[in-house]
């Protein structure tokens, strides 16, 4: 009954999904159990947003050197998770 200007906000999402950084921030923070959390929220964005990951082969561009005499190249195409 009684109009008046109040402040407000519209938020607006426009992405295919709803994860977030704050999705694993929040769990990786935790620690212990926190990090399975953490690795079954990867597993899940991977199968369901990035399939291709799964069957990666190695790439020489994604490949570099550490300068460590043991293992002195990283395959990030190796690790899906990189």
């Amino acid at each position: 009954g009684n109009p008046k200007d109040e402040p407000g906000a519209i938020v607006c999402r426009v992405a295919q999904s709803f994860l977030r950084f704050g999705s694993y921030q929040i769990h990786a923070k935790r620690g212990g159990e926190g990090l399975a959390i953490v690795r079954t929220l990867a597993e899940y964005t991977i199968r369901h947003h990035f399939p291709h990951i799964e069957n990666t082969t190695k790439s020489e561009s994604l490949s570099f050197k550490t300068g460590d005499e043991d293992d002195p190249v990283v395959d990030l195409t190796s690790n899906k998770y990189a």
